[in-house]
């Protein structure tokens, strides 16, 4: 029912960031809905786990794991509600920390492919808007200082197109507006200061180059005219070439020159200038008596860039957060219930002989089931979620190559959770008197 129609909006919908956004919802919403089908369906997977965990058991503890592994395969569906509690919280970790650490690698990857220049000097503060405007003479500024070959003022304004037509969604629906994010630079030092993807020539006045997701969702081929409106008003411009940005952080929709953005947008504003050449401190140096600007090298400036763009993922963590709290909360009291409704359980093991240190082995072991299989099934939902997303969206920054150290590190960090919410009710069990245990209903 969610991932049927991912298939339907690729079709239809043309490339770009709705599109995207739109098949992740779906996703999404079908991973959600398989994580409850594998929280129903846990404890059929709960007797070959638990045979497993009880081998292992008795080899280690002798006869507490054998008591361990008949009490796990007796019953499942105890088990498995504990299990499915740590699943959510597994692949809500998992999924958000595969996604992070795979943008933050293909930002980080692709900023540097694509920016050329050693040096970009931007605003120290955000407003409210995003990064704050530069001073006019910031790139005259850079450019004058020892060592310095190439600097690129990047201007940014926003225009919207207005010939080709949008298309209709549907002919009772109005067509939406199409708003372009255009970006100025002047075309003698922009080979020098960053490469992108496609051939770029350089851009007289009167012309525009689109990435090639524009043309293609727009409809819009090489040498065609188009018409937009910036603040200055309506201005034709000539596609001259289609272009490729993958780090989607400096020109992710279209570029002109300086005299063609005079044209578009007199005002725009100068969000960075970037410097090919000369040293971080000669340029810092130029620049002391400038307040709110700062001197960053590649690394710096592509990491703030790319922080800018998903700095919206801040309000996710913490409703990611918030779920974690709840999964690990009804963990805990899932496997404290099943302690303290097995007290006569306990009290009569304890009276045929069975030691404290045994009783609280086999617990323990209880909860080891649990840490396999709702890491098992939390990581394989992590996995798939990411992987369906990759292949819906075709966007390499949803790729799922997790790190070798992530999915070890939350399968220890279940671990450690669930050993230390059944440290407590192992201690009670443990401890249950024999005629107590006797006269329990």
């Amino acid at each position: 029912m969610f991932f049927g129609p991912v298939w339907a909006i690729r079709a239809e919908e043309p490339p770009g960031p709705e599109r995207t956004v739109g098949t992740c919802v779906l996703i999404l919403m079908g991973c959600m809905t398989t994580v409850a089908a594998l929280a129903v369906l846990a404890p059929f997977f709960v007797g070959p786990l638990g045979g497993l965990v009880g081998r292992l058991g008795t080899a280690v503890s002798g006869e507490a794991g054998r008591l361990a592994r008949a009490t796990i395969t007796r019953s499942p569906r105890r088990v498995s509600s504990a299990a499915s509690s740590l699943m959510l919280g597994v692949a809500l970790v998992g999924a958000t920390a595969l996604i992070v650490l795979t943008v933050d690698a293909r930002f980080d990857a692709t900023g540097r492919q694509v920016m050329r220049a050693d040096h970009a000097i931007a605003a120290a503060g955000m407003t409210s808007d995003g990064p704050a405007p530069l001073p006019r003479d910031t790139v005259a500024k850079a450019a004058a200082v020892p060592g310095v070959s190439a600097a690129a003022a990047l201007t940014v304004s926003d225009i919207k197109l207005v010939s080709p037509a949008p298309k209709r969604p549907s002919p009772e629906e109005d067509p939406e507006p199409v708003y372009l994010t255009v970006m100025g630079a002047d075309q003698d030092a922009l080979p020098s200061v960053l490469r992108f993807g496609g051939r770029l020539p350089r851009l007289g006045p009167g012309e525009i180059a689109l990435t090639s997701t524009i043309m293609k969702g727009q409809k819009i081929g090489k040498g065609q005219k188009i018409v937009v409106r910036g603040a200055q008003g309506r201005v034709t411009l000539t596609v001259a070439a289609a272009y490729h940005d993958p780090s989607h952080l400096f020109a992710d929709q279209a570029i002109v020159s300086p005299a063609t953005m005079d044209r578009l947008d007199p005002d725009a504003s100068t969000q960075a200038v970037l410097v090919r050449g000369g040293s971080e401190r000669a340029l810092t140096r130029a620049f002391a008596d400038v307040p709110g600007v700062e001197v960053l090298d590649r690394s710096g400036y592509v990491k703030t860039a790319s922080s800018a763009m998903t700095k919206g993922m801040r309000v996710i963590y913490g409703f990611i957060g918030m779920a974690l709290v709840l999964a690990l909360f009804g963990m805990a009291t899932t496997v404290s219930m099943s302690v303290g409704e097995r007290t006569r359980e306990f009290g009569l093991l304890g009276a045929v002989g069975a030691t404290m240190a045994q009783i609280r082995s086999i617990v323990r072991w209880e909860a080891a089931t649990v840490v396999l299989l709702g890491s098992l099934l939390g990581i394989g939902t992590a996995l798939g979620t990411v992987f369906l997303m990759h292949v819906a969206t075709g966007s390499s920054f949803l790729a799922p190559n997790p790190p070798w150290w992530l999915f070890a590190a939350v399968v220890a960090g279940a671990a450690a959770v669930t050993l230390a919410t059944s440290a407590l009710p192992a201690r009670r069990a443990a401890a249950v008197p024999v005629l107590e245990a006797a006269k329990a209903e």
